[in-house]
């Protein structure tokens, strides 16, 4: 069953903050690629809601790499995911994830 996909306002942040520093480091070409591929993953996952690795049992969260250094963290409800988070894995693994 295909899911709705939802952005918090933090992951939204997260996504256009991203999205301009590497426009910026690296070219509108690297935003670009880096935007095509989340719009991608996001599909497939809408398809395959249970691929990332499950962080928090409790409360439904995963997880799942999409580059050596980002990952993005999910929650899985009945009727829809919500992308909570886009985490920098360069950062202090204590600091809150989602």
């Amino acid at each position: 069953m295909v899911k709705e996909i939802r952005l918090t306002k933090r992951a939204n942040k997260k996504l256009v903050k991203i999205a301009e520093y590497l426009e910026d480091e690296f070219g509108t070409s690297s935003a670009q690629t880096f935007s095509t591929r989340i719009i991608d993953f996001l599909e497939v996952l809408s398809n395959y809601p249970n691929l990332g690795t499950c962080t928090d049992n409790k409360k439904k969260i995963y997880g799942f790499v999409l580059s050596k250094h980002i990952t993005l963290f999910y929650r899985l409800t009945n009727k829809e995911i919500i992308i909570l988070n886009l985490f920098d894995n360069r950062t202090n693994p204590n600091k809150n994830k989602f």
